[in-house]
Formats: C-alpha cells, sequence, structure tokens
C-alpha cells in the first residue's frame, strides 16, 4: 500500500506480471484486520483497520489508519470480468507532515509542508502493467508551509537576471535549495497514466505562481509552463536587481522529473513586454498628437 495505492505497481513498472485473477473468482471471504501500530511499505501507520470483502470474482478492502500526523482512508475495489480486472482506487489524506511520510517512503524529502490528497482512479488489464499504462481518474492536492527541496528558485531568478543585464552571476555559497511556499494546490484528470494539470496555484514569500502542465506517472517526467508574478517585500528587496520587477509577470518552464525539476525563467520575456509597451505608447502619443493637429487646423477653418 502506498501514498497512491499503487506501490505494487510502481515496484512492477513496466511488469506484465499477471494478476492472480482465478483466485479472485474462486474466494468468498470476509474479515478484518486491526493493528495498532505497522509498517507497509516503509511507512509507519497507527490505528489501522484493513476490511476486506472478496466474493464472486469481486474485492473491496476499505483501509483506514493514522500516519504523520493526518489520517488516510481508502476504498479500492477489484471486479473480475472473464480475463480482465477492473481497479478503482478512491483515496485520501488529511493534514499529513509530507516530509516525514517521504522519508520513510522514498527516502528523500523532495516536498515538505502538510498535505491533503484526494486521488479517484481507475484501470483495467490482466497484468500489473496494463493497469498502470491504463490509469485514468482524477487527482488533487493540496500543500501549506512547505518547501520543494533540491531547487532554489530565488537564486536561479537573480542568477537569470544576471546573465540578461551582462553582470556577474551571483554565487549560491552554503545556501540550501530550497523554495519555501506558503501554499501550493493543483487539480488534474489522469488518461492513460498522463495527468494533465490547468490549475496549477503557488504563493511563495517573492512571487505568485499559476499555469498548467502534465505529468507521466509511468516515469515521473514533468512539462509544466508557469506564468509568476513579481511581488514586493522582503525577499525581492534583499536584491535591489530585482525590485524593478515588482508587479511584473515572469513565464517559467518547468521540466526534469518530479524528484529533480529544472525551472528556466524568461527574464527576456519582461523586457520583450516592456519595450513592445513603450513602442504602444510612443504610437498612442503620436496618433494623439495627430488628432490633436486636425482639431486645431478644422477650429481654424472654422472660424475664416
Amino acid at each position: 500500500m502506498t501514498l497512491a495505492g499503487t506501490s505494487v505497481m510502481a515496484e512492477e513498472a513496466g511488469g506484465e506480471r499477471n494478476l492472480p485473477l482465478e483466485v479472485l473468482k474462486t474466494v468468498d471471504a470476509r474479515g478484518e484486520l486491526k493493528f495498532g501500530k505497522a509498517k507497509f511499505s516503509g511507512l509507519t501507520l497507527t490505528n489501522v483497520v484493513f476490511p476486506l470483502t472478496v466474493m464472486n470474482g469481486a474485492a473491496r478492502l476499505t483501509p483506514s489508519a493514522q500516519l504523520y500526523g493526518g489520517r488516510f482512508s481508502g476504498d479500492i475495489r477489484v471486479a473480475v470480468d472473464d480475463d480482465t480486472a477492473t481497479m478503482t482506487v478512491q483515496q485520501t489524506l488529511d493534514d499529513v507532515d509530507l516530509a516525514a511520510l517521504g522519508q520513510d517512503l522514498l527516502g528523500s524529502q523532495d516536498v515538505t509542508g502538510t498535505g491533503d490528497v484526494r486521488l479517484n482512479l481507475v484501470s483495467k488489464g490482466q497484468n500489473l502493467g496494463q493497469v498502470r499504462r491504463d490509469l485514468d481518474g482524477d487527482v488533487s492536492f493540496s500543500v501549506t508551509n512547505g518547501s520543494l527541496e533540491g531547487i532554489d528558485l530565488w537564486f536561479e531568478l537573480r542568477r537569470a537576471r544576471a546573465r540578461l543585464d551582462g553582470e556577474t552571476l551571483p554565487e549560491r555559497g552554503d545556501a540550501p535549495r530550497r523554495t519555501t511556499f506558503s501554499s501550493l494546490s493543483a487539480t488534474g484528470a489522469v488518461e492513460n497514466a498522463l495527468l494533465t494539470n490547468r490549475d496549477l496555484n503557488g504563493t511563495l514569500d517573492f512571487m505568485t505562481v499559476d499555469g498548467s502542465g502534465t505529468v507521466n506517472l509511468l516515469d515521473d517526467k514533468i512539462a509544466f509552463d508557469l506564468v509568476a508574478k513579481m511581488v514586493d517585500g522582503p525577499v525581492l528587496q534583499s536584491d535591489p536587481a530585482m525590485v524593478k520587477y515588482a508587479g511584473k509577470t515572469l513565464p517559467l518552464k518547468v521540466t526534469g522529473t518530479i524528484s529533480e525539476p529544472s525551472v528556466l525563467p524568461d527574464f527576456s520575456a519582461i523586457v520583450k513586454q516592456q519595450v513592445t509597451q513603450e513602442a504602444e505608447d510612443k504610437v498612442n502619443e503620436e496618433v494623439d498628437q495627430a488628432k490633436e493637429r486636425v482639431r486645431d487646423r478644422l477650429r481654424g477653418l472654422l472660424n475664416r
């Protein structure tokens, strides 16, 4: 069992190990397992309850537990029809410490903060590989007071700005590669194991972020096009060269993988916007002057 309810599928990435469909057709069982404390896939759970029903080729598991300061509940169903199984997964995480969960589940703390996750997924297949590839459904998450570890977006913005202005690039020093945020949320639709998101939203100390993109659930590759709006405050004011961008919008392209993202800011877009705006202002000014000249000439003709 995992956060996404697909740990076995993840471990069998691309695997074609057949599901025990014939066994499910013949088993008739009902029961409930309870643990005061248990460990599954590296996760430590307390107050664990596993009600299970298997009858006439259909199985249902409705686990619940407390973990890492929060709660987990799920509804997992498998229905066998001839030689194919249909699996539905509904899972909820509430108020979970993502740093502690990530450390035990993945051995890393790529995301910290308090998180809520909602999964509503369905798939069909004869083996685990098919089930992973045909995954469809809906996903949503929200995280508060957290951080993205391994990437220092503020440093990357300052470095891109210095490169654009032809200045000496800033040095990182011993500062950790970390981007903190007060909130981060998104919803998405999954089709054939590709998660498509159109409403990612984040609030950082120095910018707000909105955008859309995709996550490949088979290989964790990400591709997002974001628009950031620079927000004035202590962080922006800490670098005088960045203050001029307060209130400006900045395109961001995010690629790589979930665990190793790459963020490329496009400061040149701000320059293009500024040049375009200056050109429009100049044109409007000349148009206004031309109109005024025409009005003066008409008044002169009428007063003759």
